[in-house]
């Protein structure tokens, strides 16, 4: 303690403590007043120092018009070496030393050697009492479901609950979702309240205030209104929902505005679709992919005994020409490698098109998805009256500039990814 042998403090109320490790004093006053503090250092040297303080402890009103916020809260701090200066000095802001936040209820037991939980509010500093449950015969204690209303159970607020719960998608996120029914199931909370003829409950047992709300959120955060029932439907104890939403995914919430309700489960009856958003949509099912994939006017692509457009059959012939090595790793052959002749471009299309960059003077700008080795894939617009030269090709499609564009681009990636990692088993022709 940098040369401290010890601390004496005297609290003015008659009590006094002393410190001899350097850790910091703590003092508690019971009653509100002004008192004298006497703070006594020892030294190792023999010096004794005194400093005396003055503090005024007050006792603030609680209640309504009396919140936290009025209270005037005060903190001094005591130097007590070089470091820390001496004397004291009042903290506050980011410095005043909080309490750390805990809730700790207060267990008590009455007259009748019961147990009661007892709870003080935050704001107005009242005590209340937690009764969720019913007491044994003779005790007095009623189950309360209502927020800080009086001994009968009448007044205060009612606890308004709410479940949010996990959303409805499909197998793959293209996928829309329709409600055709949710249902929820409920039962009250204690068999005693059915037929009870009290004024709380009605004679199915549910409170008599009881609204239940079911609604439907989509994927654009628009909620569906809610379909509030007052009476809940017997005999299952169920409340419905049969409204047409419908998004790529459904995110239902359920509540209720009194207590008590206990929910059973829920269930949904929806209808899975899987149907596109427009032709620019980030995902597409795989069948779509071949779909729209397969819907070329002009394809020649790999085993084939002689070149063949494969749409029509229409002959491709050629001066001179082998089978060549394709891009999808497959043992045979399914590329060509044009030694002598062209092809012509039947139309002005949308090209996808592999060819072979060492052996090929391409002559178009290509729009490139990738490469496997030598072999390029990509995209371009060819017109009426082009020709390709010499060269290696593999699988080369034509389609019409209205259907089939680079809007599409998800789908030319599909493809691209089905030859380079899958051989092209899903999108090329099998193999000989």
């Amino acid at each position: 303690m940098n040369g401290i042998i010890k601390e004496e403090f005297s609290w003015g109320d008659g009590q006094s403590t002393t410190i001899t490790d350097g850790s910091l004093p703590s003092h508690l006053y019971c009653e509100q007043g002004t008192y004298t503090v006497t703070r006594t250092v020892y030294l190792e040297d023999g010096t004794i120092t005194s400093h005396t303080y003055e503090l005024d402890i007050e006792v603030y009103p609680t209640g309504e018009g009396y919140g936290c916020s009025e209270v005037k809260h005060k903190c001094y701090r005591f130097g007590r070496n070089a470091t820390e200066g001496h004397g004291a000095s009042e903290l506050g802001g980011e410095f005043f030393p909080n309490q750390i936040p805990s809730i700790n209820p207060l267990i008590i037991k009455d007259s009748n050697n019961i147990r009661r939980t007892i709870l003080i509010d935050e704001y107005d500093r009242t005590f209340y009492e937690l009764v969720t449950s019913i007491g044994p015969s003779g005790s007095g204690i009623d189950a309360i479901w209502r927020d800080k209303c009086d001994i009968a159970g009448d007044n205060g607020e009612p606890y308004e609950c709410r479940i949010e719960l996990r959303a409805i998608k499909g197998e793959l996120e293209a996928y829309w979702i329709e409600n055709i029914s949710t249902n929820l199931y409920t039962e009250p909370v204690n068999e005693a309240f059915r037929n009870c003829n009290t004024y709380r409950y009605d004679e199915h047992g549910y409170p008599d205030e009881l609204e239940v709300s079911i609604s439907i959120k989509t994927e654009d955060n628009k909620k569906i209104p809610d379909v509030i029932t007052r009476k809940i439907k017997l005999p299952k104890h169920e409340v419905t929902f049969d409204r047409k939403v419908e998004g790529h995914y459904l995110a239902p919430t359920v509540s209720w505005n009194v207590a008590p309700l206990i929910v059973k489960g829920l269930t949904y009856n929806v209808l899975r679709k899987n149907r596109l958003d427009n032709a620019t949509a980030q995902v597409q099912s795989e069948q779509t992919s071949q779909d729209i994939l397969a819907d070329n006017k002009w394809w020649i692509s790999r085993v084939e005994p002689l070149i063949r457009n494969r749409v029509t059959g229409e002959k491709l012939i050629f001066n001179d020409w082998e089978p060549d090595q394709g891009p999808d790793g497959k043992d045979s052959y399914g590329a060509i490698k044009i030694i002598d002749g062209q092809i012509d471009i039947p139309f002005d299309s949308f090209m996808l098109i592999w060819y072979k960059a060492d052996e090929t003077n391409f002559p178009y700008s290509l729009d490139e998805l990738g490469r496997v080795g030598n072999w390029i894939c990509g995209t371009t617009i060819a017109h009426q009256g082009d020709v390709l030269p010499i060269g290696s090709y593999f699988d080369i499609r034509l389609f019409d500039l209205n259907i089939f564009n680079q809007d599409n681009r998800y789908i030319l990636e599909y493809y691209f990814e089905d030859v380079k990692y899958n051989h092209g088993d899903v999108l090329l022709p099998a193999t000989i």
